[in-house]
């Protein structure tokens, strides 16, 4: 019996003994593992902070709380404080601060590097277009009034004349026609220029059916922008369908119809000196009339005068035009420019029977730009060489060709 209690003794002692030990260890765990997770997270192992140990021992593994900041956090989290926060969150929220700080400064300069890019663009698109609407250097050909006084030489490379009308040598003298003034007043308080289409309903290959902005009406607009936007000419353009009667295509009275309406414009708006009617030619659907003008697929254009004259009885004296000569000698200056500064934009110029409304005033054009088989585009590009051979004659600027 001794002996069997001494033996319980023994045992009772035992795991008393065995019971404190563990309570200790998992203490000591506990507060190895948060020593650890914090010393590794800030780049110290406990065996680190041990080896630094001058005598200020952390409560638990005598992690010494120096002068260094980084123990000094580890002993801090030590206490026994009871709102005291996880280092290791507090790391993590740092992190995710200086993430996010970094994202911040990555989107501004990104954002930063977007608006000079587009900075950039702005300006090389300002330059481009001043480069387009500017007076040009002469490219093409230049050709003296001696050189042009020959008739023959004259008619052959400059002119197409339609069978149904005669022109004689009197119709076509360069010392006449080249020397007359066809510039404007530079005034734009009231409206200078008539844009209109007697053929509105002409379209383009690529144009869509009932969409006037892709029809010669949509061309129209476009030169009637540059000439506003880029040479302040006030421009007034008529997008009236005159070639439209009773909801039906018919053009056998859309002259008559655009003469009607046109003189109504000039009588209430005496000051325009300029009066285009714009088209586009109607070709064979092989032939596409298209070069190329500052590196853009461009319509070729065509300048056309009626003669009011026919080849088999003369003079119509009912088409009479008081005005022919100055029509002859816009549309020869402007021909001639072209052919200095825009070689290949423009096909010979047309002469035909009859007055097409050109009696109307001196300057009074009709110009054919491309045919059905230009693209809209193509129509669009011309535009801008038309502009600035239009601004050349009326306002005198460039070289002398």
């Amino acid at each position: 019996m001794k002996k069997r209690g001494t033996t319980h003794k023994f045992i009772i002692s035992f795991l008393s003994f065995y019971i404190i030990i563990s309570l200790s260890v998992n203490v000591i765990n506990e507060d190895i593992f948060h020593a650890f997770v914090t010393g590794s997270v800030l780049g110290y192992s406990s065996a680190n902070a041990i080896d630094d140990n001058k005598g200020k021992e952390n409560s638990v593994l005598g992690i010494v709380a120096d002068s260094n900041p980084m123990f000094a956090y580890v002993d801090e989290y030590q206490t026994d404080k009871p709102d005291n926060s996880d280092p290791m969150l507090t790391v993590i929220e740092n992190t995710e601060k200086e993430s996010s700080k970094s994202e911040k400064e990555t989107t501004a300069k990104k954002e930063e590097k977007k608006n000079t890019n587009k900075e950039e663009e702005t300006t090389e698109k300002t330059q481009n277009v001043a480069n387009v609407f500017s007076i040009p250097k002469i490219t093409g050909n230049t050709y003296s009034v001696k050189k042009l006084s020959d008739f023959d030489f004259l008619l052959n490379n400059f002119y197409t004349v339609a069978s149904s009308t005669e022109v004689y040598k009197s119709d076509l003298d360069p010392n006449v026609l080249l020397n007359k003034d066809m510039t404007m007043k530079q005034d734009n308080s009231k409206p200078q220029i008539l844009i209109y289409h007697t053929h509105s309903q002409e379209t383009f290959i690529d144009s869509k059916m009932g969409k006037q902005d892709m029809s010669i009406v949509g061309v129209g607009t476009y030169l009637t922008e540059i000439l506003t936007e880029q040479y302040n000419y006030n421009v007034i353009h008529l997008t009236d369908s005159f070639d439209i009667v009773n909801g039906v295509l018919d053009r056998h009275k859309a002259y008559d119809q655009s003469l009607a309406k046109v003189k109504q414009v000039l009588e209430e708006y005496p000051s325009i000196e300029l009066m285009i009617d714009l088209h586009r030619d109607g070709v064979d659907e092989s032939m596409h009339l298209v070069t190329e003008v500052n590196g853009k697929p461009t319509a070729q254009i065509m300048f056309f005068n009626g003669l009011s004259r026919l080849a088999s009885v003369g003079e119509i004296d009912y088409l009479y035009n008081p005005n022919r000569e100055d029509n002859l000698a816009l549309s020869l200056q402007m021909k001639m420019k072209a052919e200095a500064y825009y070689p290949g934009l423009t096909r010979k110029n047309y002469l035909h029977a009859y007055e097409y409304n050109l009696s109307l005033l001196p300057k009074a054009m009709l110009i054919e730009v491309g045919a059905q088989t230009n693209t809209f585009q193509e129509e669009l590009n011309a535009m801008e060489p038309l502009a600035v051979l239009l601004h050349m004659t009326l306002s005198g600027e460039g070289e002398k060709e």
